[in-house]
């Protein structure tokens, strides 16, 4: 039997305590984060595990079951990331179904897409909304189309359930509860500018992208205080604006479009008419409907890194949604739905569950996610 020497025992000791002195200083660090953040009377329950190994590198209140919130973005991304792949492009196309001299046939396809007319993403590349639709004009015009029989909307990536049933209706022309659908634009959101007049009086309303075929009614007025506010009619796009406008608003308040997919139609085919193009009539295609391929003239694509670093840094909502409706698509075949979303997130977490577990004793399972939270 070997005997190890006093010196041999202490050193043999301090290697093998190593990882619990690093852990205890992670832990220490993570718990001063999050005492500097000032949180106040929030909850907070942070876990940390290897990987590769399992090992737990840090753990505060770990096993306190909380509502995750805008964290399930970064469940739901990493699922996408797996399901989609990282080198995954949402495509939305504009496509010539019949070139008719008469009159054409014109489809626009989206992928579920919650990128397309991002107007941050687009500020970025220094574009804008305008520029953008003043594309999709040119190259309809330069394919020689002057008149077109029928817009067709072909949102068929998703189901038409826009907006999950556990959403408070009370919130439904909120920013964060914006529609989710298989041709997204502009973040499914009308973007509202106020410019105040004469005390008492209306102020001036500007409304992005400018769409003279969507009703209003203005019910705000110049005054004191600056609690203007703005809604939409449930079921309509029509907006109502509400109380009083003291400065002009250099950040716009938001509201929510209803049935992106067919506004983002009619406001094509106003664009399409004002540039000289006739149009006829918008619609979205039938369930079982059988479109040509037709010709593509335009394709808008954003990438996997674009659309998850939207999601997750600026924490918008509908970019999460479409992230799980759209992996729902890939993983059945059928529209992508907030159930075949849900169940594409559970697989992947099970076989994450079925890899190297971590060391540390479960004592709450995890909940799975249910429909309708891959962002919230």
């Amino acid at each position: 039997m070997r005997i190890l020497t006093d010196r041999k025992i202490w050193a043999a000791l301090f290697v093998a305590m190593l990882p619990i002195v690093a852990r205890a200083g992670v832990d220490a660090q993570v718990r001063a984060i999050v005492h500097a953040a000032d949180l106040r009377q929030a909850q907070v329950s942070l876990f940390a595990a290897d990987a590769a190994t399992g090992d737990v590198l840090f753990d505060m209140d770990g096993d306190e079951p909380l509502i995750p919130a805008s964290n399930m973005k970064l469940i739901t991304s990493a699922a996408a990331l797996r399901v989609l792949g990282p080198d995954f492009v949402f495509k939305t196309e504009l496509k010539l179904l019949d070139p008719a001299a008469d009159a054409a046939v014109l489809c626009v396809k989206g992928d579920g897409d919650p990128a397309f007319g991002d107007p941050k993403l687009l500020a970025e590349h220094g574009y804008d909304v305008d520029q953008l639709l003043a594309a999709w004009v040119a190259v309809t015009r330069n394919a020689g189309v002057r008149k077109v029989k029928q817009l067709i909307v072909d949102d068929r990536v998703f189901d038409r359930e826009l907006v999950h049933p556990d959403w408070p209706t009370n919130q439904l022309h909120k920013w964060y509860c914006a529609q989710v659908a298989g041709l997204n634009f502009q973040d499914n959101c009308f973007d509202i500018y106020v410019k105040p007049t004469k005390r008492g009086r209306s102020p001036i309303i500007t409304i992005r992208p400018d769409s003279p075929f969507i009703e209003t009614s203005n019910r705000a007025v110049t005054g004191k205080a600056d609690t203007f506010w703005a809604a939409r009619k449930l079921g309509s796009n029509t907006l109502i604006f509400h109380n009083q406008a003291k400065h002009e608003r250099v950040t716009p308040v938001h509201v929510t479009i209803h049935d992106p997919p067919t506004y983002f139609g009619r406001l094509l085919a106003h664009r399409l008419d004002q540039a000289g193009v006739e149009e006829m009539s918008v619609r979205l295609a039938e369930p079982d409907e059988r479109l040509a391929q037709g010709r593509v003239l335009h394709r808008h694509q954003s990438t996997m890194p674009v659309v998850l670093g939207r999601c997750n840094k600026d924490s918008q909502n509908l970019f999460g949604e479409a992230l799980m409706k759209r992996m729902g698509h890939e993983a059945t075949g059928t529209p992508g739905s907030w159930p075949n979303g849900a169940a594409a997130l559970r697989r992947f977490l099970h076989e994450r569950r079925g890899g190297r577990g971590h060391r540390r004793r479960q004592r709450h399972e995890p909940q799975q996610p249910r429909a309708g939270a891959a962002a919230r």
